[in-house]
């Protein structure tokens, strides 16, 4: 299916989310990489500086806390719920997610 300005999705493996500020289709991964490209420049600023944060904890129980109260959090929240972002978020500073923390990082950075 084409949505437009040659977007075009697989309609097998996408799931469209209606998130109050338009719809974002793709896979989880492609989903909060949409949302992050959507923050201002002062959200993304604040989201670097709470990533930084939450990579820097090493206790599970505490990033799950970190990422629940952060505005990173609850701006990927939008898309799912917080025990998901957490999840997500976790595999990809353990290097176990299909995303890495480069591309993250690029991305709320502009990139």
């Amino acid at each position: 299916m084409l949505l437009g300005d040659g977007v075009e999705v697989d309609m097998d493996n996408t799931r469209f989310v209606n998130n109050g500020a338009g719809i974002v289709a793709g896979s989880l991964d492609e989903q909060f990489l949409q949302i992050l490209k959507t923050a201002t420049a002062t959200e993304r600023f604040k989201f670097a500086n709470e990533l930084s944060g939450i990579v820097g904890e090493s206790d599970n129980q505490k990033r799950q806390e970190l990422i629940k109260k952060s505005s990173l959090g609850q701006k990927l929240s939008t898309v799912a719920n917080v025990a998901t972002v957490g999840s997500w978020l976790g595999e990809v500073i353990e290097g176990v997610s299909s995303m890495d923390l480069n591309t993250v990082m690029q991305t709320i950075m502009g990139g």
